[in-house]
């Protein structure tokens, strides 16, 4: 029998390939893995099939097999973004956190704008819960009559409020498409523009806001501005949750935006209100991905921020990331991730 010519055997691997993957979309992992196991086998140089066998490994949560094979990958000398980001899942999901971290910063060190890799580095330096169940846990814990929410986008924030809580949300373009409980009510407005031609208390039946979160246009001076409008109706339970107050690094972290994953600088609202308002008490929670603020001890007659706002502009519009990274914890007064920490705090300021 004549020996297959190396064509021939170069046309069987390409035929199992084209198997593999069809098998790989079709969700038949098994089928596939055993395909690629035979190409590699047959061909240890053949990329393709070690790059797809990476995919089924996470998408099957074999974290181990994803991570020798992105070893196989780099030492054969091929080196991208792609795999270097599969390369940190398979790290994070093994606890091997402080590798994956220094790949994922090689990574955005070359490409900012790598919206996998500021994620996945964002779960990586704020572990635990995210902020969307902290807010939940808020919700239960402090159990609101009255609840004012500051850039609601698709109201995915929303589904976590307590069906007797009186709710106003606001947002200039909502996109909301589902029906929503009577309790809550969206103003489809800029926030300046709705406090302007609204009186809050009046909305609640005369009542005071228990509990609001500003998520709005990531920029610290219109955070500043809401939170000014929502102290005027507060007392002194009222808490007040601001959503991206955590730094991931200088590129996500400006006031212009110029990558998908952004946190803008809304960071700099704590900065502004350790300074000018020492009698609040402020501290941030490490909730993925970019931090959540909590702000407690309100005055609804102070008007130091609203006298000094212009003064405030001018002097943090210029501040920059690396001012504070260094002293990041301290700056922004970040304490230990867990719910028990954050009543905890909340306990020790009075606010509950």
């Amino acid at each position: 029998m004549m020996e297959s010519s190396a064509a021939e055997k170069e046309q069987w691997i390409e035929n199992d390939f084209a198997k593999a993957v069809a098998f790989q979309k079709q969700g038949e992992f098994d089928e596939a893995e055993k395909l690629y196991k035979k190409i590699i086998l047959r061909q240890p140089e053949h990329l393709n099939a070690k790059l797809n066998y990476v995919i089924l490994a996470i998408n099957t949560e074999n974290y181990v097999l994803g991570k020798h094979l992105c070893k196989m990958i780099l030492k054969s000398g091929f080196i991208d973004e792609n795999i270097l980001v599969n390369y940190s899942i398979c790290l994070i999901k093994l606890d091997e956190a402080a590798e994956a971290e220094s790949i994922l910063s090689e990574v955005l060190a070359v490409n900012p704008d790598n919206h996998a890799a500021n994620g996945l580095l964002a779960r990586v330096q704020l572990p635990g819960i995210d902020y969307l169940e902290y807010l939940a846990l808020f919700h239960q814990w402090l159990k609101p009559k009255t609840y004012l929410e500051v850039g609601v986008d698709e109201g995915i924030s929303l589904k976590r409020v307590n069906s007797n809580t009186q709710v106003i949300g606001i947002d200039p373009e909502p996109r909301i498409n589902s029906v929503l409980p009577n309790n809550i009510r969206i103003f489809a407005a800029k926030s300046d523009d709705f406090f302007n031609d609204n009186n809050v208390s009046d909305l609640f039946g005369g009542k005071s806001i228990d509990l609001a979160f500003i998520d709005g246009l990531h920029r610290f001076d219109e955070a500043l501005k809401d939170f000014i409008n929502i102290e005027k109706y507060s007392d002194e339970k009222t808490v007040v949750l601001v959503h991206d107050c955590i730094p991931l690094n200088k590129a996500t972290s400006t006031r212009e935006r110029s990558t998908k994953f952004w946190s803008g600088d809304v960071w700099k609202l704590v900065l502004v209100l350790k300074k000018y308002r020492p009698d609040l008490q402020v501290f941030t929670i490490p909730a993925s991905p970019t931090g959540l603020s909590v702000i407690t001890n309100l005055d609804k007659t102070s008007n130091i921020l609203k006298q000094e706002l212009d003064c405030i502009f001018n002097d943090y519009l210029s501040v920059e990331y690396e001012q504070i990274s260094a002293s990041k914890k301290e700056s922004l007064g970040i304490i230990e991730h867990g719910w028990d920490s954050v009543k905890e705090k909340l306990s020790t300021n009075n606010a509950v």
